[in-house]
């Protein structure tokens, strides 16, 4: 339909990458078999997939616009994503069929997470403690510190925001299942009051924040997760009914409006947010959602806006604009093409410094590690690959959305490819770690048969985990990223939940209701 309705030859090019990447991504990975065998890994590459090859051609032209909308190397882009793919996919076989990763996935399983506790069942009681824990730990930083993001300010600030995900914990109680519950018992009224309080409250503290994935975070990961269990039949399929699903259906669209004028209304006070404090900008963000007339003028500005340093331009909907974004790619090979050897090199040693970053201040400065903490862990890498090609000091600090296609050619050429798969077989091993299996017994004669079961915070962090190698959301923008997760975002992962939970536990002793 692209290729026909916008006959150009780059569209065209365009479009039969896509439909190749397309059609190799679900024919592969498309298995329910493989999800159940592989449940975090195998949703990594069907999220990479739809990101950048089911999700573009679809939106675009729900949208009447080519699929090279306002890319300036179009087929460049799209190029890179399959070639890419081909890496990933051959990366996955190969993790698939290697008896030592497998026994290194069962050695941090069996040897780390489960004496943490992770795949022990938290009731919904202990689920909504461990939720509380997260969620004061996240108002901490947004109502006292004054900030929701970035990775400066302290070891107790980057701790606090590590506990960011627990706030999702009691959504599990949803999908109980996934976490190893052998029974399904359907909610009563008082927790979907609690869980319906908790949402309003979660969302109060994303405003406060001016951040939209703060609340979208659990709740996407919710539904990601429903059709999970729906494809693999880990989830009672009495939850699939259509009179439950209408409903659900019915209750999003209505709330599309809504949602989209309260996204803008938070980009429109955006321009606050090093200015007032969180309930300042709380109030200014439901001012300007009163305002239909200044939503509108900045939906029209952000169509139009033809800003020559930095632009991220591709699809008018904000919520997919997230989740399939050529521009991000297009924009950070853009950059690459136009880096010279200095600037290369410097970009290169900016890169190693984030890696380096991972290790406390102190243990930097006893071994005289070349590390300028404050560059590195206050920009993205959108921003320092504008800065390296400027030398403008003013790209720093705007989180400009980067990627891997670009900081990955500007480093190594097309060798980065070669880089992204051993990078991407170790966090194939990490990402599986999180889950492990539970027997259920054969309805009928026969074997029994198995079942994945999620440790809780990978449920919660499951909607990172599908975009992960994407720049969609909160996707990883950079092989320095992969790099950061495998030298310690695992580890602190653990350290964080694990702590959490037996804090919880004592929590119920205290209070008289053993693991409740």
């Amino acid at each position: 339909m692209q290729s026909l309705l916008w006959l150009s030859a780059e569209n065209v090019a365009a479009a039969l990458v896509v439909i190749a990447g397309g059609a190799l991504g679900v024919h592969i990975l498309g298995r329910a078999a493989r999800l159940r065998a592989y449940p975090i890994s195998t949703s990594i590459l069907f999220g990479y997939v739809t990101s950048y090859f089911l999700l573009p051609p679809v939106a675009t032209l729900l949208e009447w616009k080519p699929l090279t909308y306002n890319l300036m190397h179009p087929v460049l882009g799209f190029w890179h994503a399959l070639v890419c793919l081909l890496v990933l996919l051959g990366t996955h076989k190969l993790y698939r069929k290697s008896a030592l990763a497998m026994r290194v996935r069962l050695l941090i399983v069996n040897g780390v997470y489960r004496p943490l506790g992770f795949f022990r069942t938290p009731g919904n009681l202990q689920l909504v403690i461990m939720g509380g824990i997260g969620l004061c730990a996240m108002m901490y930083q947004v109502f006292l510190v004054g900030s929701a993001e970035g990775g400066g300010g302290g070891a107790l600030n980057r701790f606090m925001q590590a506990m960011y995900p627990l706030a999702y914990l009691p959504y599990c109680m949803l999908v109980r299942p996934l976490i190893g519950a052998r029974v399904w018992v359907p909610l009563d009224t008082r927790w979907k009051l609690m869980l319906a309080g908790y949402t309003v409250v979660l969302a109060a503290v994303s405003i406060g924040s001016n951040s939209r994935a703060l609340v979208l975070i659990g709740i996407i990961s919710l539904c990601l997760l429903a059709g999970y269990g729906l494809v693999t039949n880990t989830l009672p399929r009495h939850l699939f009914r259509m009179r439950r699903l209408v409903p659900a259906l019915i209750v999003m669209l209505l709330l599309q409006g809504p949602a989209a004028d309260l996204a803008t209304s938070m980009v429109i006070a955006r321009s606050q947010r090093n200015d007032v404090s969180a309930g300042q900008l709380l109030s200014a963000t439901i001012e300007a959602m009163q305002n239909k007339d200044a939503i509108r003028e900045r939906r029209i500005a952000d169509a139009t806006d033809n800003n020559q340093t930095w632009d991220e331009r591709y699809l008018d909907n904000l919520f997919l604009a997230r989740l399939a974004n050529m521009k991000f790619a297009d924009a950070t090979l853009d950059l690459a093409l136009r880096l010279d050897s200095t600037a290369q090199s410097d970009l290169r040693n900016i890169e190693w410094q984030r890696v380096l970053s991972v290790f406390p201040t102190p243990l930097i400065d006893a071994l005289g590690l070349p590390v300028n903490k404050a560059l590195v862990t206050t920009s993205s890498v959108g921003d320092l690959m504008l800065f390296t090609v400027t030398g403008d000091y003013d790209a720093l600090g705007g989180f400009r959305t980067g990627s891997i296609f670009g900081s990955g050619y500007a480093l190594f050429g097309w060798l980065y490819t070669g880089v992204l798969a051993i990078l991407a077989f170790l966090i194939f091993v990490l990402a599986d770690a999180q889950t492990t299996r539970r027997i259920i017994p054969s309805p009928v004669a026969g074997p029994p048969r198995w079942a994945p079961v999620f440790s809780p915070l990978a449920v919660t962090r499951y909607y990172t985990w599908v975009f992960y190698l994407t720049s969609a959301a909160t996707g990883v923008e950079s092989l320095s990223g992969l790099m950061v997760f495998i030298m310690r975002g695992w580890i602190e992962a653990a350290v964080v939940y694990a702590f959490t939970y037996w804090i919880s536990r004592v929590i119920l002793r205290i209070l008289g209701r053993g693991a409740a």
